[in-house]
């Protein structure tokens, strides 16, 4: 991968890395909003629901936050692009869709396959 390349990703993830950390940062005060508001007495389950919504949001912001972080210790480390799996360059326009990926689409669609619970015939 060239330089430019290079360049190009690492702007690419810290980008993302900021709007999902923004992400992270109003679901969790959504979900203390909600679960400090008395409001209502008959809207705590709702309430409790909303901030179970946004608490799980959270957790998916934060996954993906730490996918970009480690994405980034690979370009740091110079092992941006290889596929942890079986150490191929990544297509290029899989890292353009999806920058923090540590796989190639092989490997991926492997690793798909396998989470997959077998078929009852």
């Amino acid at each position: 991968m060239t330089p430019e390349q290079l360049g190009h990703f690492r702007r690419l993830l810290n980008s993302q890395r900021t709007a999902v950390n923004r992400l992270l940062n109003q679901e969790v005060q959504d979900a203390v909003e909600v679960s400090s508001d008395p409001g209502d007495p008959g809207e705590g389950p709702i309430d409790t629901l909303l901030a179970d919504i946004a608490l799980t949001h959270a957790d998916h912001a934060t996954d993906t936050f730490n996918e970009i972080e480690r994405a980034l210790v690979r370009l740091d480390r110079g092992g941006y692009g290889i596929c942890e799996r079986c150490g191929k360059e990544i297509e290029i326009k899989r890292l353009e869709a999806l920058p923090a990926t540590p796989t190639c689409a092989s490997c991926a669609r492997l690793d798909h396959l396998h989470d997959k619970p077998p078929s009852t015939l």
